[in-house]
């Protein structure tokens, strides 16, 4: 808790109206960004050490970076303790708001760095700093006590969850309230029955990293688009990465490989994607079948398939491949393809459309990030006894 900041606005907030915010659809969410410049002395958020009153409180790591999430892949917020510190940021509402406008619409992204954690079964608070019963406490939903959108129970390390709270969801008090004692937990719905006198409501969210039972452990994490409010806190470095393609030399049925390069690059203080690879979607003319084309990616066989590409209704004559790597994509390093095609002899002619998605680790692996680079290749059958320079690229001519 950033106390003596809390302890100001709370004078203010008492004499607010408990519906001074309005609240999006869900359908309707805002979604803010908060860059690195956000998080600091000024605002909108605030670390532990931004309060004067804190000073003899040691932080941990609390910063903006270029660690992909799930959702944009475009950063996160960084929070990490060593032993005794605690991490968090902050962000104050400009009015006192009732706790039942909170009993859905709480969501955030979680990620624990096993390697980095000696801490297991914790992880980062959700927190709601707020009055109840006339007293202040502060509400932490219990990650490691819910199961996450995939149906994975409690934390698991190297892997992004998505948790939403509802009213059964455990929350912990750090100070008694409702009949629960300090440290006590219990549902949501306990708060939302009892908290309810003139004066009681949230001042804001909080994404924090608490002192841990254990004095020498540490718990390396990261959280995103939290959402209250009908509004998304968008942790990001505000860069995004691109995807950018070359052309493809035309291809003769039956004659020599064809080539191409794919590129995805993230830019200077860019993000970092990890275990990138790619989906490469084909759309080619009537009649286009798997084997009428081999693919080489970067030296390797990658096998084409015939089947429906995502967001893609038309399934016939479209082909699919994956090409997966175990590599960071960090910025000034990007992830190159390099492409072989060669059309076989019975392949149709017609141009073929190249898209490739950028695939990376999110909530699950290979997961697509909504980035693509796109090309094409068009494919000639020259006449019989003819000579095909007249139809084929340069470097491509032989006669028949």
């Amino acid at each position: 808790m950033i106390r003596a900041r809390t302890a100001a606005m709370a004078a203010a907030l008492l004499a607010s109206a408990s519906s001074g915010l309005p609240v999006a659809d869900a359908a309707e969410a805002r979604v803010t960004q908060v860059k690195a410049a956000d998080l600091g002395p000024t605002g909108p958020w605030f670390r532990l050490q931004d309060d004067p009153s804190n000073a003899g409180r040691p932080a941990g790591v609390q910063q903006v970076d270029g660690f992909a999430d799930p959702v944009r892949f475009n950063g996160s917020l960084h929070l990490a303790i060593g032993p005794g510190q605690q991490a968090q940021a902050a962000h104050y509402f400009s009015a006192q708001v009732a706790l039942s406008r909170f009993a859905t619409g709480l969501s955030y992204d979680t990620f624990v760095d096993g390697a980095k954690s000696s801490a297991r079964g914790t992880g980062p608070n959700f927190q709601l700093p707020m009055f109840c019963e006339g007293g202040f406490t502060t509400l932490s939903f219990q990650p490691q006590l819910a199961t996450d959108a995939l149906g994975h129970h409690g934390i698991h390390l190297d892997r992004w969850q998505h948790f939403v709270s509802t009213a059964a969801s455990i929350w912990r008090s750090s100070r008694a309230v409702t009949g629960v004692p300090a440290g006590g937990e219990a549902p949501l719905s306990t708060f939302l029955h009892d908290c309810v006198r003139p004066g009681d409501g949230v001042i804001g969210i909080i994404a924090n990293v608490g002192t841990l039972g254990d004095p020498t452990a540490t718990l390396d994490t990261h959280v995103d688009n939290m959402t209250a409010l009908g509004t998304v806190y968008d942790f990001t470095t505000g860069e995004r990465v691109s995807g950018t393609a070359s052309a493809i030399p035309t291809a003769l049925a039956g004659g020599p490989a064809v080539y191409g390069t794919i590129a995805f690059t993230s830019p200077p203080g860019g993000p970092s994607l990890r275990d990138v690879g790619a989906r490469l979607v084909l759309r080619g003319p009537a009649g286009l079948d798997p084997s009428d084309l081999s693919l080489m990616v970067n030296g390797h066989p990658v096998k084409l398939v015939a089947g429906r590409a995502a967001r893609d209704r038309a399934s016939a004559c479209t082909l699919v491949a994956e090409f997966r790597t175990s590599h960071i994509l960090r910025p000034g390093m990007p992830l190159v393809l390099h492409l072989r095609i060669k059309a076989g002899k019975h392949a149709p002619k017609g141009l073929v459309k190249i898209t490739a998605e950028l695939l990376a680790d999110g909530y699950v692996p290979a997961q697509f990030t909504g980035i693509t680079a796109r090309t094409e290749l068009r494919i000639v059958k020259p006449p019989r006894h003819e000579n095909v320079c007249r139809l084929a690229e340069p470097g491509l001519c032989r006669h028949l």
